[in-house]
């Protein structure tokens, strides 16, 4: 989830930087073709070779990267929302875990006096029935 997180607030900011033109240069070469007054033919044609430059800036009418802003702000609030929910269900089972284990531990200790009270009767029983010679 933090990945995620941290992979759509990147995305966030890349789609902001949308809103600045991004200007694009290119250059090369160019070759083309130069028939001096005559018709074209074969034999009379020059071939001549030229640099080529140009720069393009986009205009921004319609692309501005809000929207993608806004869906990757979307998708951010979306994750923080489940890493919330996924929290709260783990704090909710460690907490449930725990009062289980309170009433296991209450269950013990009853059950342990239970047993020392009868077992302490018990005793008592055998003893006396040992010293009056029913058993052995």
């Amino acid at each position: 989830m933090q990945k995620q997180l941290a992979r759509f607030q990147s995305e966030s900011q890349a789609a902001s930087r949308l809103r600045i033109p991004e200007p694009t240069v290119t250059a090369g070469i160019k070759r083309g073709n130069v028939v001096s007054g005559v018709p074209p033919t074969p034999f009379n044609d020059e071939t001549r070779t030229g640099l080529s430059f140009s720069v393009s800036v986009p205009i921004l009418a319609f692309n501005r990267g809000q929207y993608e802003v806004a869906r990757y702000d979307a998708e951010q609030t979306r994750v923080q929302a489940e890493t919330q929910t996924i929290l709260r269900r783990i704090q909710a089972e460690v907490q449930t875990a725990d009062n289980v284990l309170k009433v296991r531990q209450d269950a013990v200790l009853a059950y342990q006096q239970e047993l020392t009270s009868a077992g302490t009767e018990l005793t008592r029983i055998a003893q006396v029935a040992y010293q009056e010679g029913e058993i052995g």
